[in-house]
C-alpha cells in the first residue's frame, strides 16, 4: 500500500495530491448527478467526467513520484510536455468565453424573418426534454409579440426518440396557441450544421431576410456562427434558459462542438 500511495514529503506535494484528489471526487459525483439523477447516460457523459474523475484520481495517487520526476528532468523536456498543454489551456480559455458571448440574446428590431427553433432530446410520451422546452417557451414569447415572423422547427427523429424533435416543437408550441400555419418542419437533421442547412431550403432565398436562432445559451454562440457560414442573410440569436445543474456539462460538451465544426469549416465569425 506505501508502494501503491508513496507519501508526500513535502507541502507542495500535500496540496497538489488534495487539489487532483477534490477535483477527481467531484467529477465522479458530477457524473453520478447527471447520469443517474437527471438520466443523461451518454457517452461524452462518461468519457469527460468519470474519465476525468478517474485521471484526476491517479494523478493524485502518484503526485510524489511525479514532482520528483520533473526535479530530475531537464528543463528543455519539461518544456516540450508543457508548451502543448499551455496551449490547450489557452484555447479552451478561450472557446469558452466565446461561448458565454452566447448568453446575451442578439435580437434584430422589428420582426424576424425567421425563427429557427433547434432541436433537443425529446423524451417518451413525446415530451420534450427540459433543455427543449426552455427553446420551446423562448420561441412562444417571441412569436407571441411578434405575429409576422415565420417558425421553423428544426430536429430529426433520434434512435430513441418517439417522434421528430421537429414535430415536438410545433405541437407544443401549437398547444401554446401559436398557428400552425406559421410553423415549417425540418425534420431530416441530426446536428447543428444540417438543422441551418436543411431549414435554409424551407426560406425565402432573398439575401434581406433576417433570421433568428433560438437555442439554449450555451448553445447560441457555435449555432449563429453556424448560420452565418451557410445563410446570406441578418442572423441574430434569441437565448434560452439552460437547465443549471446541467451546464458544466454542456459547457464542456460545446468546446468539443466548437472545435469540430471550426475544423470542419462550418462557421463564421462576424
Amino acid at each position: 500500500m506505501r508502494k501503491l500511495l508513496p507519501p508526500c514529503t513535502t507541502r507542495t506535494d500535500k496540496i497538489l495530491r488534495i487539489g487532483f484528489a477534490v477535483a477527481g471526487v467531484l467529477c465522479l459525483l458530477y457524473f453520478c448527478l447527471v447520469g443517474f439523477v437527471a438520466g443523461l447516460l451518454h457517452t461524452s457523459i462518461l468519457f469527460i467526467w468519470i474519465v476525468g474523475g478517474m485521471l484526476c484520481l491517479t494523478i493524485a495517487c502518484f503526485v510524489p513520484k511525479i514532482t520528483a520526476w520533473l526535479k530530475k528532468t531537464k528543463k528543455w523536456v519539461i518544456s516540450l510536455i508543457a508548451a502543448p498543454l499551455a496551449l490547450c489551456l489557452l484555447l479552451f480559455t478561450a472557446g469558452e468565453i466565446a461561448i458565454l458571448t452566447g448568453f446575451v440574446s442578439d435580437v434584430p428590431d422589428g420582426d424576424a424573418d425567421y425563427l429557427i427553433i433547434l432541436g433537443a432530446k425529446v423524451n417518451p410520451g413525446n415530451k420534450p426534454s427540459l433543455t427543449l422546452q426552455n427553446r420551446i417557451d423562448a420561441a412562444y414569447e417571441y412569436l407571441t409579440e411578434h405575429p409576422d415572423t415565420v417558425a421553423i422547427a428544426s430536429g430529426g427523429q433520434g434512435a430513441d426518440e418517439p417522434i421528430s424533435e421537429a414535430q415536438c416543437i410545433a405541437d407544443e408550441l401549437i398547444k401554446l396557441g401559436i398557428d400552425p400555419k406559421r410553423i415549417l418542419l425540418e425534420e431530416r437533421s441530426t446536428d447543428t450544421a444540417e438543422n441551418i442547412q436543411y431549414s435554409l431550403e424551407l426560406m425565402n432565398d432573398s439575401p434581406d431576410v433576417t433570421v433568428l436562432i433560438v437555442s439554449n445559451d450555451f448553445h447560441c454562440f457555435r449555432a449563429s456562427a453556424i448560420a452565418r457560414r451557410h445563410l446570406e442573410a441578418d442572423v441574430g440569436h434569441l437565448s434560452a434558459d439552460s437547465v443549471f445543474f446541467l451546464l458544466p456539462h454542456y459547457m464542456v460538451r460545446e468546446f468539443a462542438g466548437l472545435t469540430v465544426d471550426l475544423l470542419k469549416g462550418n462557421l463564421e465569425f462576424e
